[in-house]
């Protein structure tokens, strides 16, 4: 996703503010991503430590959110920057079988989502 056609040394001599921009973003996004991912983790362990209160702040801002294992949130990642096919080639790639379906859905209902704000966003700006 972001990237141009052509040859590689046209991309290098032509457009290294695009590459800059496009590695920025990406490992903004991946950051983000593992960042929230880990802090969610930690913070279910901290609630889970003994003394444990019932329904105190743990309950309100832990208690229901899902697990998200490592396996989970890259492929996510992957199919919010790559799409599904890529998304599904990484869940295959690293054994992950029970993630290929979700790679797919997801990546493709972000295509669907996407494509008519994008041009919503075309039409307003133009």
């Amino acid at each position: 996703a972001g990237w141009v056609g052509g040859d590689f040394s046209t991309i290098l001599g032509g457009a290294p503010l695009l590459l800059a921009f496009l590695l920025l973003l990406y490992l903004v996004h991946l950051s983000v991503v593992l960042g929230l991912g880990a802090l969610l983790r930690a913070a279910r362990r901290a609630c889970a430590a003994p003394p444990k209160a019932e329904g105190g702040v743990c309950d309100a801002l832990v208690g229901g959110a899902p697990e998200l294992p490592l396996s989970l949130l890259l492929t996510a990642s992957n199919a919010n920057i790559g799409g599904p096919a890529t998304a599904c080639a990484l869940a295959v790639g690293c054994g992950w079988e029970g993630l290929k379906t979700p790679a797919l859905l997801v990546g493709n209902l972000g295509y669907a989502v996407a494509t008519p704000l994008a041009i919503l966003m075309f039409r307003c700006l133009r």
